[in-house]
């Protein structure tokens, strides 16, 4: 989970948009479960 949030800090930073970022990391988490 802390990897998902770093690529979201940094997507972030970098201009990307948070809610795709957001979405993105979502579906990964759900993967892991």
């Amino acid at each position: 989970m802390e990897k998902a949030v770093e690529r979201i800090v940094e997507g972030y930073f970098k201009g990307e948009d948070l809610v795709e970022l957001i979405e993105s990391a979502r579906e990964e988490l759900q993967e892991v479960e």
